[in-house]
Order: C-alpha cells, then structure tokens, then sequence
C-alpha cells in the first residue's frame, strides 16, 4: 500500500496537504517538511564530527 498526497503551495510558500487518509496526510507533512528541512539537514550533516565507534 502506498500513500498519496497532494500538496501545494500558497504565494507565501504554505504547504497545504490533500489525501484520502490519515497516513498520506501524515507523508504529505513528511514530504514537505523535508522540502523545507532539507538545507538545515544536510548542514547539521556536515557540522557534526564522526561518532567515535565510525572512526
């Protein structure tokens, strides 16, 4: 089963989310979230040291 969902945005960049169920709301707000996210991600990625046990 795989989740569906719709999203779009306002002028101001709001993501508004459409689907038929909860669980595509919920990979909807995922999605969009991490379409925010993704530079604030990818820049805590680089920032942070190896853990000590990957060195």
């Amino acid at each position: 089963m795989g989740y569906r969902a719709e999203i779009y945005r306002t002028s101001y960049g709001i993501p508004h989310i459409r689907a038929a169920n909860l669980g595509s709301v919920a990979f909807g707000q995922g999605w969009a979230y991490a379409q925010d996210r993704l530079c604030d991600l990818a820049d805590q990625v680089v920032k942070e040291p190896l853990p000590t046990c990957w060195a």
